[in-house]
C-alpha cells in the first residue's frame, strides 16, 4: 500500500476542470497534508514537506508579475512540497520550470474555494492513513507472532522481508550488519551494503533529540546514492537504549508509506524480543552469578552436591581451576587516592561481560560474576597450558579488557591452582589479594599472581589492624612530613637505595643524582628517623613500613 499521490489527489479530491500543467515528473509524489497559502500572509513555517499547496489568487495583480511566482515555486520545490495548485490560468514561463523542477503544478477553475479543496484533500488523505495504520497494525500483529513462539530476530526479519518484497536489514548498536533477508538473484554483495549503512555522523545527526520509545521509535530516510538505492531506518530500543536498527531499502522511488510504517512496527517487535533475550540472558547470569558466589565464600561444601548444582545449569567444571579477579576504573581516574579499582559500579556489567568473552576467545571455559565491586572468573586450567602460558593469557585478557572499556584502568590478581573444588574459597581469598597488590603497587594496571606477591602475602591479612598502620607511621611519619613541607623526595630516595640493596652507584644512578646529593639525602633521611641504614634491622623495618605505605588507602 503506497501513500497518497499527486496523481490520486488531482484525479479524486480537487475540481472538476482542474489539470496539470507542469511537473508531470513528481506525480508519484506521496502527499501527507493539504495547506492554503495566501500571497498576502506567506508563511513557510507551517511546511514540514510532501503537502500540497493551495495558492490563493485574492490580488490577481501579484500573479500577473511572472518573476515572484518562479521565486515562489522554487522556494516551495526547497521545501519539499508534494505540488502547488493554484486558480486560474499559470503563466508560460512558470510552466517551464515546474517541469524542471519536476514539481506538479495544477491549474483550478477560477472561483474555486479552496479550504473546500483543502477539506476534500484532507479526507483523501486522512482515510488513506487509516487504511495504512490498520495495515500496520495487522503487520505487527504477524511480527509479534514469531516473539511468542520463540522464533528470534532472523525470523522477523524473513518475514518482513515477505510482506513488503523489499531487502530488510538488521544492523546492531555499532551500525555492523547483522542479518539481512534479499532476493536470491540480488546483484549487491553483503559487504557492499554494509558499508553503504555504517554511516555514523548520518545516524547520530538523525536521532540527535529524538524521543527513543520503543514502541514509537523515530523512522529516517537515507539515501544511498554509492547504491543507487535509499532506505526507510529505525532504531530498536530497549529500556531507552538503542540496541540495533531495522531497515527496508530499495530504489528510492519504490519506497511507499506503507514501507515505513512497516519499518516502524518492525523496530518495535525486534525491541521486544531483543528485551526478552536480554532478560533470558540476565537471568541466567544472575544464576551462575549466584552459584560461583556460593562456590567462593565456601557455603557449598559437598563436592558432589557441588556438581549436581553445575550439572544442572549446564556447566562442566575443570579438574584444575583457577581464581581471577578483575576491577577496573573509569580513564581519567587516578589508581590510588583511597578508591580501589572496581568501585564503580557502572562499569561492572561490561567488566563482566568483556572478561567472559576475551577468556572465551582463548578457550578457556569459565564462570564469571560480580564480586567484590569487580569481575571475579572461575577459570578451568587447560591440559595444554602451563601456569607461565596461562599468566601471559591473563595479561592478554586484562589489556584487551581495558581496550574494550575505553582504556578503563584495568588490573587483575590470580590465585595458584587449585585441584579440588573444596578450596575454592582459598583461591578467591589469593586472587583478591593479588588483586589488591596490583591495583595500589606501581600505579595499577597490570596483572599479578599470588605466587609474585611475596612479603605481601604477609601484609595483606593484617592490613585493617591498627598496628598495620602504627607500625608505617612510627617509621616514615617524619620523613613524610619533611617531604611535603619542604618538596624534597626523601620517600623516593629511600625506596630506591633499599631496592638497589645499600649500593649507592646503582641508586645514584637509578635517581639520576651525583653520589654527593645522594649521601646528604640519606644522612638527612638518618637525622629524621634516629636510625643507622647501615644496621640491617633498621633497613627490614623501613622495607616493611615502606610496603605498608604502598597498601595503606
Amino acid at each position: 500500500m503506497s501513500g497518497v499521490t499527486v496523481g490520486d489527489i488531482l484525479r479524486l479530491a480537487l475540481p472538476a476542470g482542474s489539470r496539470l500543467v507542469g511537473g508531470a515528473s513528481g506525480l508519484g509524489r506521496e502527499v501527507a497534508w493539504a495547506v492554503v497559502l495566501r500571497p498576502e500572509a506567506l508563511s513557510f513555517e507551517e511546511l514540514d514537506g510532501g503537502e500540497l499547496v493551495l495558492l490563493a489568487s485574492t490580488a490577481p495583480d501579484v500573479f500577473l508579475g511572472q518573476p515572484w511566482l518562479v521565486q515562489l515555486l522554487d522556494r516551495l520545490n526547497a521545501e519539499m512540497v508534494a505540488a502547488v495548485a493554484m486558480a486560474g490560468e499559470v503563466p508560460p514561463g512558470v510552466r517551464e520550470l515546474a517541469d524542471r523542477l519536476g514539481l506538479p503544478t495544477i491549474s483550478m477553475p477560477e472561483g474555486v474555494v479552496l479550504h473546500e479543496v483543502e477539506r476534500l484533500a484532507l479526507g483523501t488523505i486522512l482515510n488513506h492513513r487509516a487504511q495504512l495504520e490498520q495495515r500496520g497494525v495487522q503487520i505487527y500483529r504477524q511480527l509479534a507472532q514469531l516473539v511468542t513462539g520463540d522464533r528470534g530476530i532472523g525470523a522477523i526479519i524473513e518475514t518482513l522481508h515477505q510482506i513488503t518484497g523489499k531487502t530488510v536489514l538488521f544492523q546492531d548498536e555499532k551500525l555492523r550488519l547483522q542479518l539481512w533477508a534479499v532476493e536470491p538473484d540480488t546483484v549487491l554483495e553483503r559487504a557492499v551494503i554494509a558499508a553503504a549503512v555504517a554511516e555514523q555522523d548520518w545516524v547520530r545527526n538523525w536521532l540527535q533529540g529524538a524521543a527513543l520509545v520503543s514502541t514509537a521509535p523515530p523512522i529516517g530516510r537515507q539515501e544511498l546514492p554509492s547504491l543507487g538505492l535509499a532506505r526507510f531506518v529505525a532504531p530498536i530500543v530497549v529500556k531507552d537504549a538503542v540496541v540495533g536498527y531495522v531497515s527496508i531499502l530499495g530504489p528510492g522511488a519504490d519506497l511507499s508509506e506503507l514501507d515505513r510504517v512497516a519499518t516502524g512496527r518492525a523496530a518495535s517487535v525486534c525491541a521486544m524480543e531483543l528485551a526478552k533475550q536480554r532478560a533470558v540472558v540476565e537471568t541466567e547470569q544472575r544464576v551462575r552469578g549466584d552459584f560461583l558466589g556460593d562456590l567462593l565464600e565456601g557455603r557449598i561444601s559437598d563436592r558432589e552436591a557441588i556438581l549436581a548444582r553445575a550439572k544442572s545449569l549446564g556447566l562442566e567444571l575443570s579438574p584444575v581451576n583457577v581464581v581471577v579477579c578483575f576491577g577496573a576504573l573509569p580513564a581519567n581516574t587516578e589508581a590510588g587516592g583511597g578508591r580501589e579499582m572496581g568501585e564503580t559500579p557502572g562499569l561492572l556489567p561490561d567488566l563482566v561481560a568483556a572478561v567472559a568473552d576475551e577468556l572465551g576467545h582463548h578457550g578457556i571455559k569459565c564462570l564469571t560474576g560480580i564480586r567484590a565491586g569487580g569481575a571475579a572468573a572461575l577459570c578451568g586450567l587447560p591440559t595444554a597450558h602451563s601456569q607461565r602460558t596461562f599468566h601471559e593469557v591473563i595479561e592478554s585478557v586484562r589489556r584487551r579488557v581495558a581496550e574494550r572499556l575505553g582504556g578503563a584502568r584495568v588490573s587483575a590478581g590470580a590465585s595458584r591452582p587449585c585441584a579440588s573444588l573444596l578450596e575454592l574459597p582459598r583461591a578467591a581469598t589469593e586472587a583478591n589479594q593479588a588483586l589488591a597488590v596490583a591495583q595500589r603497587v606501581g600505579g595499577g594496571e597490570r596483572a599479578l599472581w599470588f605466587d609474585d606477591l611475596g612479603v605481601y602475602r604477609l601484609l595483606l591479612p593484617l592490613k585493617d589492624t591498627h598496628h598495620f598502620h602504627s607500625f608505617a607511621n612510627e617509621y616514615l611519619a617524619r620523613l613524610v612530613d619533611y617531604d611535603e613541607k619542604h618538596g624534597r623526595e626523601l620517600i623516593p630516595t629511600l625506596q630506591t637505595y633499599l631496592a638497589c640493596c645499600g649500593n649507592y652507584s646503582r641508586a645514584a644512578e637509578r635517581l639520576a643524582l651525583h653520589r654527593n646529593t645522594l649521601s646528604y639525602r640519606l644522612r638527612r633521611i638518618e637525622e629524621l628517623t634516629n636510625l643507622d641504614l647501615d644496621d640491617a634491622e633498621n633497613r627490614l623495618c623501613l622495607q616493611l613500613a615502606l610496603k605498608i605505605r604502598e597498601l595503606a588507602p
